[in-house]
């Protein structure tokens, strides 16, 4: 059994005359799909055919820069601040647990006690010192 190996190619997606345009530009191959939901598999099997191997062989990137490349900088954008706020949040979920604790075990305070000092409810210094 021989090793094949996937390539990735760029796709450029952009809307024209009603279909959705598929433009690899590095084979310059150029196909349509009907749907955006479909462009992804279509763009595979465009690229599939126009190198004469199995679509498993090929995995694709759509580009919808050329459909509103500001629309898309800000989703980007967006996506990024969203990796930052989880990031965030799971450290400040880090902390308060390690603040539980040390109030808790630490400094013998009570679950209610350490609620309290923590802005949190009884219930959620529980889940804190379960983590």
């Amino acid at each position: 059994m021989s090793l094949t190996s996937v390539r990735t190619y760029t796709v450029q997606v952009f809307r024209d005359s009603g279909s959705w345009i598929l433009e690899v530009p590095e084979l310059r191959a150029v196909g349509q799909a009907r749907t955006l939901t479909s462009a992804g598999d279509t763009a595979r099997e465009l690229v599939a055919l126009w190198l004469d191997v199995p679509v498993d062989q090929v995995q694709v990137v759509l580009d919808y820069r050329r459909i509103d490349p500001e629309a898309i900088e800000l989703a980007a954008g967006a996506r990024r601040e969203q990796a930052r706020a989880e990031e965030l949040s799971r450290g400040a979920a880090r902390r308060l647990r390690q603040a539980a604790r040390r109030l808790v075990h630490t400094d013998g305070l009570s679950l209610r006690d350490a609620a309290t000092v923590l802005g949190v409810t009884f219930g959620r210094v529980q889940q804190l010192l379960k983590d």
